[in-house]
This record gives structure tokens, sequence and C-alpha cells, in this order.
């Protein structure tokens, strides 16, 4: 990893990302993003929008089978959590100390004992929204601005007790976001995902069936062992943003041995 530290980011790429590393990717994510958040995801058909959401839901304890893409139903609508410690966003500490601090995604169940952030996640595909007419009908603005300004833990929520949370925390995930770049806020944080390099169609045809799966989601281990080792099957993720908010979050990223410096 390049011991230099620029003063400043605005994107962080990571290469060479099967889906093994996708899910590094949104472990990383879920456990340092400390804000509500409005992210664009962009990306061709089958470049694995969805499947990076599933991934993230999969690090808050949701049931994976349940996220597919909301193609016709606009917007799908999850509750996941995980532990309030150690803080996202405290990004001092060793890579050794923080990986034995995080904990596994396929061991998120709350503890008894333990504060819980609470979030909200929003999955929106607007893939089949014309214009912006009916982005407005169709209470996107409404929707991301609740999201970036929700705060307060639930009055009313036996599974989290308010004595029970640290934070609780929405976020808003656009597929095909880059279609309403003009009507999503300034402080979007913007996930593109890029096919990193082309094979036959024939010789690529289990990875790419691996990546675009949103229907039967099985475990990693098994997505693994279907998929390939054809240089089709990696993705390149870039993410970018200008907001002073989400500095921890990229330098993070940043600080990751598989992002590119």
């Amino acid at each position: 990893m390049n011991s230099a530290r620029p003063t400043s980011l605005s994107e962080v790429v990571w290469n060479d990302v099967d889906l093994h590393r996708l899910n590094e990717f949104a472990r990383e994510f879920v456990f340092t993003a400390d804000c509500n958040l409005c992210i664009g995801l962009v990306g061709t058909l089958g470049a694995g929008k969805t499947r990076l959401v599933q991934e993230v839901a999969r690090c808050l304890g949701v049931d994976v089978g349940e996220v597919t893409s909301p193609t016709f139903t606009l917007v799908q609508h999850y509750q996941g959590s995980r532990p309030s410690t150690p803080r996202r966003g405290s990004i001092g500490h060793n890579s050794a100390a923080h990986d034995s601090a995080t904990p596994s995604p396929r061991s998120v169940a709350p503890a008894s004992h333990e504060k819980r952030d609470v979030l909200q996640v929003h999955h929106v595909d607007a893939y089949r929204i014309q214009d912006e007419d009916e982005w407005f009908e169709a209470g996107m603005e409404e929707l991301i601005h609740e999201s970036l300004t929700s705060r307060a833990p639930s009055q009313d929520d036996p599974e989290f007790p308010r004595e029970d949370l640290e934070n609780r925390f929405a976020w808003v995930l656009i597929e095909w976001a880059d279609r309403f770049e003009d009507l999503l806020p300034e402080s979007t944080l913007w996930i593109q995902l890029t096919h990193q390099s082309t094979v036959s169609q024939t010789s690529s045809r289990g990875s790419n069936e691996a990546w675009n799966r949103d229907e039967e989601m099985p475990d990693l281990d098994s997505a693994m062992t279907q998929e390939t080792s054809t240089m089709d099957s990696l993705r390149q993720i870039s993410v970018r943003s200008a907001c002073p908010a989400h500095a921890a979050l990229l330098r993070h990223l940043h600080d990751h041995p598989a992002a590119k410096h």
C-alpha cells in the first residue's frame, strides 16, 4: 500500500474486484460510512449495481434473498443494523486492529449488551423513470430529502428500543442515478462499476451470471465456486464525492490494499 497520504480525496478506485472483493468493499463501506447518504450507482447493464446493493444488505443482516432490482416497483425498502462500536470514521487505527474489531457480515446478529446503529435502506431503480416530471411524481425528491435529514431513533420500534440505539441512519441507493444527476443533491456519493476488461461471452458466461444474479442469491462461497477465472469476472469500482462529510469514508477506502494509488 502506498504510504503517501494525499491531503484531500475526491475519488477512490478499486481494481480487480471479484465477488469476494465486492463483499469486502461492501463490508468496509457499511462499517465506515457514518452519515445519511444518497448514493448514485452508475454502470452499464450487468455491471453489478444490484449485486452491490445485495452485498451491502448482507453486511447489514438483511435477508439478501429479498433484495432484487426494483425495476417495476421503482423503490424497495429494507431495514438492517450494525454494531455501533468501533466508531466508523475513526480512521486512525491500524488495519490489524480494524480487522479484529470489525464484525464479519455473516455474524452481525445483535448482542443483547451492545448498542446498534439501525439503517433504513431505500433501493431505487431509476431506469424506467421517463423524465423529470415522473421523477417528482414518484416522490424521489421527498424520499431523498427525508432520508438525508433523518436522524432520530424510532419511538415505537420493538426490535430496536430507543435505549439500545446509538444512531439511526438512512441510505438511498439509486441505480441508473446518472440519468437524473442534475436532480440529485450535491452531497451525492457516486459509485461506478465498470467491466475491467472484456473476453468472449462464451468463456465468461458463468461469471456474468454470478454477478447479475438478483433472484436466487447463493452464499458467497457458492457464487465464487460457479465463477470462472476469466478477466470479464472482474470489475473496477470508483467512489467519488466532493462532500466533506464523506472524507473519512474515502480515506478509509483509499487506505485499503485493494485501492489503486
